[in-house]
């Protein structure tokens, strides 16, 4: 495996094992955040979302959690 797709692959990594509280704190002040889901990794709500788990939170909550995961440097820069 050369270097690039050795980097590109630690990048992935680190994304999905990402937890919803570690994200900017000004991003979690929002009303709508789902703190509960705080300890989750962006691969366990995926996987929720999945598998239609809604036990630990509500469908809504766990596609708001995904979407601050996923866009949250965007989110910061529009701040």
């Amino acid at each position: 495996m050369d270097e690039s797709a050795a980097a590109a692959l630690r990048k992935a990594i680190a994304d999905q094992s990402m937890k919803l509280g570690e994200i900017p704190a000004s991003l979690q002040r929002v009303s709508s955040f789902p703190a509960k889901l705080k300890d989750f990794s962006r691969f366990e709500i995926q996987r929720m979302l999945e598998r239609k788990d809604f036990a630990v939170a509500t469908k809504k909550e766990l596609q708001t959690a995904l979407k601050l995961l996923k866009e949250y440097k965007r989110l910061m820069q529009q701040n």
